[in-house]
């Protein structure tokens, strides 16, 4: 087996937890794992062992003698014609997908799979050359060029859950025959019972009914043709005659549209009114249930112990303490290379640089940088490879430049809050002349909070996310 790009994978056992590429499922420490590294691409040893399978594991039922051969795309002489030199770049095969039901209408299927096609498939050249029964399935033909089959092969194998009919997974296979298929000729369209279509729609009926009780213009009456008159005269008075017909029947007039417009309105309204009274209905019902829990003897709860949400701080690993002279480039090489030295089969969603200041002219490097992974459980398993819990020194080291890299988890979204509302509340009491001559210190640890002369001013306590001023300073505000 290999990658989606045609590269042999390498056989390991795994380090750190990973993820398939191919079930998606999690593969545990000490498993084996068959990974690219050039592509980022990891195989569980189960579905490496099922590489044989090119196609969706839950196939129809079919029978053994089927229409053409089992493997999927295998190399058999193309279908095209030509010399052999050209072979090579214009040369086409036909697959098929089977699996429909024999009773399927030869231009559903048809449709079906030229849609999914050119949704699924944009980038190759395909075509649909027809449908056959055979056995007890109906098959689908489609022509693609020999140059694609690698690459097609790997996307159908891909997109391999897309493939379904009423339910039912399609199978895939090749085809020796092509002749055999036919496309099947699209029917031509009728026009159902009833009522004429241009009134068929709600627009339509109002138009209509607008047109019914608006009345119709007055037009003089044309006169008769005079006795002795001539063919000119005649064929004047019956322009006439035409054009009040017209005029009366099927002109437009400003009233007819002020009136198609006040009745579009109402129309409008009134199908709003029925989309969003179910609605208004439950939200009364909402309300009433909260108001009841306000009201009650409910605790609220602290940030704590509220849901994560998607705070990303959670996947991500902070790099501090990076030397200044290193550039943004630079950094991002310099943790790549880590990553890949220490967890090679660990996935790497993203690293980027922390940056301060205003965007864009007053940005600048932090001495920062995270590395972000596809949830918090693979961030624990390099965290706890890494070391360095409870202030205790990394076990894998970090050095860039000659520097020693700090490498602790990310400070979450709450944690920046509360970080950022002492400041701020420092901010306020240096700015005060209270405090003039005095020492005014932020406490990060233990009894979090602001003290002037060792004096808690400012109070933080673990389920706020700013805090309050206390004794001779509650008059404060934070901004």
């Amino acid at each position: 087996m290999k990658c989606l790009h045609g590269h042999a994978l390498d056989r390991s056992e795994l380090e750190v937890e990973a993820v398939c590429d191919v079930c998606e499922g999690k593969v545990k420490v000490g498993a084996v794992l068959h990974r690219c590294d050039e592509c980022d691409y990891d195989v569980c040893d189960k579905c490496f062992k099922l590489k044989s399978k090119k196609v969706p594991t839950k196939v129809p039922e079919s029978s053994k003698k089927s229409l053409v051969k089992q493997g999927f795309l295998k190399k058999t002489k193309p279908s095209a014609s030509g010399s052999s030199g050209s072979m090579a770049v214009d040369a086409t095969q036909v697959f098929a997908f089977y699996g429909f039901p024999k009773t399927s209408d030869p231009l559903v299927i048809c449709d079906l799979i030229r849609e999914r096609l050119h949704d699924y498939l944009p980038d190759f050249s395909l075509e649909v050359i027809g449908a056959v029964v055979f056995e007890d399935f109906a098959h689908v033909g489609v022509k693609y060029k020999v140059s694609e089959t690698e690459s097609l092969e790997a996307k159908l194998y891909e997109l391999r859950e897309r493939w379904q009919f009423q339910g039912e997974y399609l199978n895939t296979v090749t085809v020796e025959n092509p002749e055999m298929f036919i496309l099947p000729v699209p029917r031509a369209p009728t026009v159902p019972p009833g009522p004429s279509p241009l009134h068929a729609s709600p627009n339509r009926r109002v138009v209509q009914r607008v047109f019914e009780q608006a009345a119709p213009p007055t037009m003089p009456q044309v006169p008769s043709l005079p006795e002795g008159g001539d063919a000119f005269q005649a064929t004047v008075l019956a322009s006439l005659g035409q054009i009040s017909e017209f005029m009366t029947t099927q002109l437009v007039t400003r009233a007819n549209l002020e009136s198609y417009h006040q009745e579009q309105l109402r129309v409008i309204s009134n199908r709003v009114d029925q989309a969003v009274a179910p609605i208004n209905e439950e939200i009364q019902v909402l309300r009433t249930r909260l108001d009841a829990l306000e009201s009650g003897s409910a605790r609220r709860r602290g940030f704590s112990e509220q849901p994560r949400a998607s705070d990303p701080a959670f996947k991500r690993i902070v790099f501090k303490r990076i030397p200044e002279d290193m550039g943004a480039h630079q950094r991002l090489t310099a943790i790549e290379d880590y990553m890949k030295t220490h967890f090679a089969h660990v996935r790497v969603r993203d690293i980027a640089n922390f940056y301060k200041g205003k965007f864009p002219d007053g940005r600048s490097l932090t001495r920062a940088a995270y590395v972000e992974f596809s949830n918090s459980d693979v961030r624990r398993e390099v965290l706890a490879k890494i070391g360095g819990g409870k202030g205790a020194p990394n076990t894998l080291k970090c050095v860039f430049n000659g520097h020693t890299v700090d490498i602790k988890a990310a400070m979450t979204e709450n944690a920046v809050q509360r970080n950022a509302s002492l400041r701020r509340a420092a901010d306020v009491l240096k700015a005060d002349a209270r405090t003039t001559g005095k020492v005014v210190k932020v406490e990060f640890a233990g009894d979090r909070g602001v003290t002037v002369d060792k004096t808690y001013v400012f109070t933080q306590n673990k389920d706020q996310l700013t805090g309050q001023f206390v004794s001779v300073f509650s008059d404060l505000r934070l901004p």
